[in-house]
């Protein structure tokens, strides 16, 4: 699992990494030079403004990694769950269903299986 994820873990922390120094950047630039200075140059302020709203740009798409990385845990789960041969078909659906119903809880139901299999191999 960890294969298809480390792409997509880089480039999250990556772009919410830089995307905080340009919002910072932008914002603490723009108010310095409207509230503190006299001249206000148009070509800083759009400058300042690019600035910012790279970094918001950053921070978006960084967001938009965080759900892709969610997707695709939800979906290794599922197919996890329904390869097993150490689980009952009963038991696989059971947990399939759940994790479908309430997504949020998918690492919750997920552990919940893994200990229902790890006591079935036991027994």
């Amino acid at each position: 699992m960890q294969e298809p994820l480390m792409p997509l873990f880089r480039k999250a922390s990556k772009y919410g990494f830089w995307s905080l120094p340009f919002i910072l950047f932008s914002f603490l630039n723009l108010i310095s030079l409207l509230f503190f200075t006299s001249e206000r140059n148009l070509g800083e302020i759009i400058f300042f403004a690019a600035a910012g709203a790279f970094g918001m740009a950053l921070l978006r798409e960084s967001k938009l990694q965080k759900k892709q990385i969610q997707v695709v845990i939800y979906h290794y789960i599922l197919q996890r769950i329904a390869q097993s041969q150490l689980a009952s078909e009963a038991l696989k659906k059971k947990y399939m269903t759940r994790i479908k119903r309430q997504p949020a809880m998918t690492i919750r139901f997920f552990i919940g299986f893994l200990e229902e299999e790890h006591r079935g191999q036991g027994s």
